[in-house]
């Protein structure tokens, strides 16, 4: 018992560090080191194993937002897991466990440029074992959100319609949400209603409510976590392309981007080794390069846009994809703009 009490400790400090960007390697590998021993002890205890596949998604995180592949760690996940559900069938909490790891998986291939799909599939196939087995267990619903999420961005992406997936996604928040008797969206990537936003963009209709309603999701989701650095990263995201949108129609975007760039800076002061909001940043000031008339302001936003993605993906080689082509548009920009002798 007392190295599963230890390794316990660790696992709650190495995810209270993971949200406020310490360092939390140490501690992860301290747990692993503790469950371990326990499972020497008691190789039949179905909870060690559990705990031990958790602690290796704490380890996946780690591995993913300093840019290292995390994929043997989602592996061994699903293996400590698996083992659980050996020992005892009726482990909920494992087959819980599974589906977040494959569901955060398929959010993250997404990122990467690769298809999530298979990753969303799966975690949607061990989010409802779980439901099967307890049909008021909230966290399973959210799993399959978030996989349906990972989904519904691919087929944006690829020109497939992503409205069947988007609905899906509501339904397992909307079902969880009743669960716990209190609303809240998707808070670990895109929400959905942003992604439909972006659909009806690529349809040529009017995006301007699906845009409001992901923003209002995304406030909720911080005033249910106010010390999470991603609430505050997302909810900028959807600011993005929001403002994206209206810069395409000739509109304002001052209000957009002033209101991400603040949010990118508040996740900052929480986690200041989540690269993404580095990059995100980025992007706004390409945005405000674009709607920039005076052309010796434009080319400092544009160069200030160039140093913040370029050191963004050095940090972190898993956003490569997402922001690559917002880099290779600042290139393009620079290049037009010094064809010409400044007057």
């Amino acid at each position: 018992m007392p190295y599963q009490n230890i390794g316990e400790a660790y696992i709650w400090k190495t995810a209270y560090d993971q949200l406020h960007g310490k360092d939390s390697n140490q501690n992860i590998e301290n747990a692993l080191a503790a469950f371990q021993k326990a499972i020497s002890i008691r190789p039949r205890d179905e909870n060690l194993h559990y705990y031990k596949g958790w602690a290796y998604i704490l380890k996946g995180n780690n591995e993913y937002y300093s840019g290292q592949d995390w994929h043997a760690s989602h592996e061994k996940t699903i293996q400590a897991c698996l083992k659980a559900i050996e020992i005892n069938p009726n482990n909920t909490k494992s087959y819980n466990t599974i589906a977040s790891s494959f569901a955060v998986n398929a959010a993250w291939e997404m990122t990467c440029g690769n298809d999530p799909r298979e990753s969303a599939r799966k975690a949607i196939m061990y989010a409802r074992k779980a439901i099967s087995m307890n049909k008021n267990y909230a966290n399973p619903y959210y799993n399959m959100a978030t996989a349906y999420s990972a989904q519904a961005l691919y087929e944006l992406q690829h020109g497939m319609d992503p409205l069947d997936s988007i609905k899906q996604g509501n339904q397992a928040i909307q079902r969880a949400n009743k669960i716990l008797g209190q609303a809240r969206s998707l808070m670990d990537y895109d929400p959905l209603s942003a992604v439909e936003a972006r659909w009806l963009m690529k349809q040529h209709r009017d995006p301007a409510a699906a845009f409001d309603h992901a923003i209002k999701e995304m406030e909720s989701s911080i005033a249910y976590t106010p010390d999470y650095a991603e609430c505050y990263l997302y909810t900028a995201d959807v600011y993005r392309w929001k403002a994206e949108w209206k810069i395409s129609e000739n509109k304002s975007a001052s209000s957009e981007i002033k209101q991400g760039l603040t949010l990118i800076d508040k996740a900052v002061s929480i986690m200041p080794n989540l690269y993404e909001t580095f990059a995100l940043k980025g992007v706004f000031y390409l945005l405000k390069a674009k709607t920039e008339n005076d052309r010796t302001r434009r080319i400092k936003l544009l160069l200030e846009a160039k140093k913040l993605l370029e050191d963004a993906l050095s940090e972190n080689r898993n956003i490569k994809a997402k922001y690559q082509p917002s880099l290779d548009e600042v290139n393009q920009l620079l290049k037009n703009s010094y064809k010409y002798p400044l007057p």
